[in-house]
């Protein structure tokens, strides 16, 4: 269970650099 945790944050990490990155 805590790795689907882990798994997430990584995702929600993953798709806020991306949309830092589009911005930029």
């Amino acid at each position: 269970f805590f790795g689907g945790i882990f798994f997430n944050y990584l995702i929600l990490t993953f798709l806020f650099l991306q949309f830092y990155i589009l911005i930029n």
